[in-house]
This record gives C-alpha cells, structure tokens and sequence, in this order.
C-alpha cells in the first residue's frame, strides 16, 4: 500500500484576523472619505457652492447608513430574542461595515430617508442569509442596487454643486451610453478634462469611489498586508484589459479606451474593496482567477450590450452567486486531485 503524504502549508496560522482584517479595511477607507468630503463638499464651497450641509454631506452618510446598519442588526437580535451587545455587533458580527461601504457607493444627491432604507435593506439582507460569513451576497451592494433601480428617479444624480455648472453630461459611463456610444476622446474624456482628472477622481460618480489613485494604494497595502485576494482584481482588470483592446483594434479606437474603461464608474473600487469580499468570493487560488475573468466578462457585456450605465455593481452581484458554483466546481475538483494522487488503490 502506498504511504500518504502531508501536505506542508495546511496547518500554519495566519497573523490576520477577522478582526484586523476588517478593521484594516475601515482604517484604509478613511482616505476615500477624506477626499469624498474635499471633492464633494470643501471644495465645492471654495468656489462659491453649495452651503454647510454640503460640506459635511459624505461625513453625514457614512455616519448614519454605519449607526443604521447597527440598529438593525440590534433590533434583528431583540425580536429573535438573541439580544447582543454593542461590543458583539461591532467586533464579532460587524454591523457598521455594510454601511460604510453603501455610504460610498451611492449618489452624492441621495436623500438621508433613501440612505436610511437602503443601509436597512442591506443589513438586513446580510442578516436574513445568516448574518457574518454567511451571507452569499455582498449586503452593501444589495442596498446600493435596491435604491438606485427601484428609486433611480430619487437618487437625485452624481454631480455635485460645483459639477453641476461646470459639467454638462452626467457620470462618463452614462455619458457614453446617452450619446449613442460614440466612442471618441472629445465625447467620452474631454468633458471632463483628461484621463489624469479620471486618475485623481476629479471627475463625477458616487460619493467615495472615484478615486483610480487612492484604489491602487489600497490594493498595494491590502496586498502586502494579505489582507484581501489579489488575484481577483489582478484577473478582473486584466479580462477588462484585453476586452477593451479587441474593441480597441476592431473599432479603430485609440488605446485611451483602455484607460478609459479601467478608471470609470468606480471599476478600481469594486475590484478592491467589492469583489474581494472574503465572504462572498471564490476560495480557491484557480477559482478567483476564473472568478475575475468572469466578473470583467460580465462587466463589459453589461457596460457595452445593455441600455445600463454602469456594470460593476450588478457584476459583482451576478460574481457572487456564480461563486457558489465556483466553490463547489473547485473544491471537487481538488478533493478529486487528491483522491487520485493520494488513494490509487481504491480505485482497483
């Protein structure tokens, strides 16, 4: 009979955990919203628009989608009659991420009574699929989608006050998408300024996620820190990548398209922060790769074959419940590897 083997790796403990990686998460953030309330609200002010609630206005959605998101989930406890304490809900089940992470996804016109349903509509859903690690659909994209479809008409747009009388179209990928998909440099980028205004996030989208600069640090410290699947956003922008050279080269578009694609409507974000959620994302090494490949698939159809605007954020919902079948593809095929290579007498 043959000797079974160890396998080395297994059995070495990680200094990450859940908590750090988390709270890790949130301390990167305060960057995104830091540069939310200056492009937004303080420099708006500067040039004569806006008033004092616009200054503060993405400090004011983070703070009460997080303290919604955390009265849900208490209340949630209260009437299955599991009450928790407010130290469980911020150190175990980590009510206010959800929150936060909706607070910067969402248009910078919404009103607080949309915030405060959508933060409830997405704790909640993390809450009715079991709640922490359990969940199967990233909670912040769920609110995020339930009221900007089912209350497009009230989220009251992307552009700031300042944008307002400085820019004639709406966010580049609705621009592309109302103009016919005229794809030229003047139409899609111009309007805007350059790509270098796209790099820095001087350009309009939702509240925190415009920012192409600040994503890339945060993928290198999350990176380094392994605190997040670097192969998902690597796979993920690389599909997009080479989608938008074919369009590229079939289309007789400049190489710009390439740029153009990767630096709007919050692509950079979703790769980071929404698409390797460590809950709602393939487990396997082969799986996040096939996993990005077929989240930038799903992005560019939805961007470019569909009257919708933007696609990262319905992709990475589609991305999540493909990651069940990914799951399971992967880890029956490794069980099957390892049947084979380890248990060849039973198959005699």
């Amino acid at each position: 009979m043959k000797n079974f083997k160890v396998r080395k790796g297994n059995f070495i403990k990680s200094n990450n955990s859940t908590t750090n990686m988390m709270y890790n998460i949130l301390i990167v953030l305060v960057p995104f919203v830091i540069f939310a309330t200056y492009k937004n609200g303080i420099y708006p002010a500067i040039k004569g628009y806006g008033n004092l609630y616009f200054v503060f206005k993405p400090l004011i959605f983070v703070t009460i989608s997080s303290l919604v998101g955390l009265l849900v989930e208490y209340l949630y406890y209260l009437i299955k009659k599991d009450k928790k304490s407010i130290y469980f809900l911020f150190s175990q089940s980590y009510a206010i991420i959800p929150g936060v992470f909706l607070s910067l996804i969402i248009p910078i016109n919404t009103p607080l009574w949309l915030i405060i349903l959508g933060s409830t509509i997405a704790s909640l859903s993390k809450m009715l699929m079991g709640g922490f690690s359990k969940n199967k659909l990233n909670p912040a994209l769920v609110g995020a989608l339930f009221i900007t479809i089912i209350f497009s008409s009230l989220t009251g747009g992307y552009l700031n006050p300042y944008e307002v009388d400085t820019i004639s179209s709406a966010t580049p990928l609705a621009n592309m998408t109302a103009s016919g998909y005229v794809i030229t440099y003047d139409n899609l980028v111009k309007p805007y300024g350059t790509l270098l205004n796209f790099f820095f996030g001087n350009i309009p989208g939702a509240v925190g996620e415009t920012s192409s600069l600040l994503c890339l640090v945060a993928f290198a410290y999350l990176t380094y820190k392994k605190l997040i699947k670097w192969r998902i956003p690597l796979s993920y922008v690389g599909t997009i990548t080479i989608i938008s050279l074919i369009i590229c080269l079939t289309k007789d578009i400049g190489l710009w398209f390439i740029l153009f694609n990767i630096l709007s409507g919050g692509l950079l974000f979703g790769a980071v922060f929404m698409a390797t959620d460590p809950v709602t994302s393939p487990l396997s090494h082969r799986g996040q790769i096939i996993g990005g490949i077929i989240l930038g698939t799903i992005t560019m159809v939805i961007r470019y074959l569909t009257p919708l605007p933007e696609g990262v954020l319905i992709s990475i919902l589609i991305f999540n419940i493909i990651t069940i079948v990914i799951n399971y593809l992967t880890t029956k095929l490794n069980n099957k590897k390892i049947y084979l290579t380890y248990c060849p007498y039973l198959q005699q």
